[in-house]
């Protein structure tokens, strides 16, 4: 047996004993290059394509494991939206997609436990943003793709693709049934006279949060208002600024939703809405009124006053130096103190001859101030809220009181009185309606109320009262009625006395103003004044100043 196995053996080796031959290995061939990705995003460009993107770009590709990320900058065409999407070979088993702004905050993100993350951008967004891919589990090669998208077709490649976004007006509002019906009576449950300055209809999902821009002018209030379509319900969102930091929040268990913002500084934002439930089309309309009209708002809307971030002494001098430019003496007193949240102030002033203008300012961190004014009879003068700021008007010889309440963040809190610049016998002999003229007068023309004309009116309700009164070129005039008494309510209208058209109106519990503005020629303006019941002593004081200083 064993000689058998050492035969075989030898055949193996050579049979015939000649030495073997082996031909010599060679090393491998090498060639340069990657891998490549596009294969991996072919499918989902040429989809995008048809339906309407353009050509696709890789912004970056390559080997990534779990935790690692890659990216690059893009750059968007203003008036299109872009779309971003990344692909990976079957190892790769959960990759997410992020979108930046130059800053580094993102965007948009989609980071869904899948391996086919999509993300649609639409204005208003950055010129430039940072795309990236960020791998969660696995390892393996990965593309991230870029087409830019008319906005025309940004839903149906967002459907298709079922891609997450930040996606801006790609919608119209004029076809949305009853919009502007349920808009008008929004703005008639707030109260206060409001104008609206964009009304857009956006893409929502509950994938992903909608970013729409929300400029706030200084001593604005903003209000915002969606309306969710058919396919999405119980709807959030908030207002971040441009640091990201959340200012305010309102959530809304069906398919409405509003918030109002009050901001002492001008501010640039951003609305963020996200639905719960479905994806879908929502409209949303930003209306703007003075900060003053946030006191008076009366439907229970989310409110949020943004406070200055100035200290006391700051706000101080700067408001002192205001007042003066326009022609205000020096403060005839000036108290400060420490407001608390959830107590309630109290600051006296002596009594005095001439009416007063009486300033409450907060320095940082107080925030949310409300004031009202007393005399020593328990009648009140008047009550506004405000940010950090707010202005009140006494007229009469009695003392004063002034509460004071904080409803946001205790802080210090001046309060400072000066001699009004507009002074008048009538306003002696009625002060109280007096005090609500002057207070109406400065939300409608701020502190640069310039002194004018005072008349002494006592009307029933069965009767208006009329005057006429021109109006110069390049001038508007306001005309601003404050009331006390047996009776309620005040209404006034401002008419061209050529035309018959109505130019303002405006109806109030206690003040109203109206406005009448001629810019290339004299107008003849006929003004009347009604109440609503009993009967009441009214104020009207008429002032005028340059059309161009007038918005």
């Amino acid at each position: 047996m064993r000689r058998a196995v050492l035969l075989v053996l030898a055949a193996c080796a050579g049979g015939s004993g000649s030495k073997a031959t082996f031909t010599p290995l060679r090393a491998p061939v090498v060639a340069n290059g990657d891998l490549d990705a596009s294969k991996l995003v072919a499918e989902t460009s040429s989809r995008a394509i048809a339906m309407g993107a353009g050509p696709a770009s890789i912004v970056a590709s390559g080997q990534i494991s779990a935790g690692e990320r890659i990216g690059a900058f893009v750059e968007i065409p203003a008036d299109a939206c872009l779309l971003t999407y990344a692909r990976a070979s079957p190892s790769l088993e959960d990759i997410d997609v992020a979108v930046f702004a130059e800053e580094g905050n993102p965007v948009v993100v989609d980071e869904a436990p899948d391996a086919h993350p999509t993300v649609l951008l639409c204005p208003p967004h950055p010129s430039r943003v940072y795309a990236a891919v960020h791998a969660a589990s696995g390892e393996g090669l990965v593309a991230l793709s870029a087409q830019v998208v008319p906005r025309d077709h940004a839903i149906e490649i967002s459907k298709a693709l079922r891609a997450h976004g930040a996606r801006g007006e790609i919608a119209s509002t004029e076809a949305w049934p009853g919009l502007g019906d349920h808009v008008q009576q929004h703005r008639a449950s707030l109260g206060g006279t409001w104008e609206e300055v964009r009304r857009v209809a956006v893409a929502i999902d509950e994938r992903a949060p909608t970013n729409v821009s929300m400029a706030i002018d200084a001593g604005d209030c903003v209000d915002a208002l969606v309306l969710a379509g058919e396919d999405t319900s119980l709807l959030d969102a908030e207002v971040v600024d441009d640091s990201t930091r959340v200012i305010a929040r309102a959530s809304g268990v069906g398919k409405e939703l509003t918030l109002v913002v009050c901001s002492e500084n001008a501010l640039t934002a951003s609305l963020v809405v996200r639905p719960h439930v479905g994806a879908g089309v929502a409209a949303v309309v930003l209306s703007r009124a003075p900060i003053a009209t946030g006191a008076d708002i009366a439907s229970p809307v989310r409110l949020a006053w943004l406070p200055s971030r100035a200290s006391l002494s700051d706000a101080r001098a700067r408001l002192d130096a205001e007042l003066a430019k326009v022609g205000y003496a020096a403060a005839t007193s000036a108290t400060t103190v420490t407001a608390v949240l959830g107590r309630r102030a109290t600051v006296p002033l002596d009594a005095v001859e001439a009416c007063r203008r009486i300033d409450v300012i907060g320095g940082a961190p107080a925030a949310w101030l409300q004031a009202s004014t007393w005399d020593d009879k328990g009648v009140s003068f008047g009550q506004a809220a405000a940010s950090s700021q707010l202005v009140l008007f006494a007229c009469g010889k009695s003392k004063l009181g002034i509460d004071l309440e904080v409803r946001g963040r205790g802080g210090p809190i001046a309060v400072v009185a000066r001699k009004e610049r507009w002074q008048s016998p009538v306003f002696s002999a009625l002060p109280l309606a007096a005090s609500r003229m002057l207070l109406r007068a400065s939300e409608a023309m701020g502190d640069d109320v310039p002194p004018g004309a005072v008349r002494q009116l006592s009307i029933d309700a069965s009767r208006r009262e009329a005057w006429e009164s021109n109006v110069a070129q390049s001038s508007c005039a306001f005309v601003t009625a404050g009331v006390e008494g047996a009776g309620t309510g005040v209404a006034m209208e401002a008419i061209d006395v050529v035309t018959g058209d109505v130019i303002d109106r405006g109806a109030s519990a206690h003040a109203v103003s109206v406005r009448s503005c001629a810019r290339s020629a004299p107008r003849r303006v006929r003004y009347e004044v009604r109440v609503t019941s009993g009967k009441l002593d009214v104020v009207v004081g008429e002032t005028a100043r340059s059309a161009v200083a007038t918005p």
